[in-house]
């Protein structure tokens, strides 16, 4: 089954998307990390139909069995330099932040990253489904 793989650590989002990725995307596999450890050693497995990936930057819970969870900025450093083939969401609306994981993306090659600000779910829903959209007609632009 293709997935969608979400790196995100707040609860009420966690409940937002998973909703509305039931509603949307039934057809699709939703992981959801909130360690960039472990989203990035699922990444290194035997690879997967990854239709998309959808990152946040800031991971406020800091750690997990005394393990520091990382940030979306460690995801986006593996993916600089393990270039995906799916699009790549980031839904942080951290102001500096999410822009320069953006920038780290567009400069090591990759031209399917987009950077959308977590709205809601019905905003994430939306971003999610006209990234997958892209992908099927092949219309991301070059750069």
């Amino acid at each position: 089954m293709p997935a969608i793989a979400v790196l995100e650590d707040d609860p009420r989002r966690i409940s937002a998307i998973q909703a509305a990725a039931r509603q949307c995307f039934s057809g699709y596999e939703l992981r959801i990390f909130i360690s960039a450890r472990e989203m990035i050693a699922w990444l290194e497995d035997a690879p997967r139909d990854i239709r998309l990936l959808s990152l946040d930057c800031d991971l406020d819970s800091t750690t997990i069995d005394d393990v520091d969870c990382g940030t979306g900025e460690d995801v986006t450093a593996y993916l600089a330099a393990n270039l995906p083939d799916c699009p790549i969401l980031i839904h942080s609306s951290n102001a500096m932040r999410a822009p320069a994981m953006h920038m780290e993306l567009a400069m090591a090659g990759c031209n399917r990253v987009r950077l959308c600000p977590f709205r809601d779910s019905d905003g994430w829903a939306t971003d999610v489904r006209s990234q997958l959209d892209a992908e099927k007609l092949d219309r991301w632009p070059n750069g």
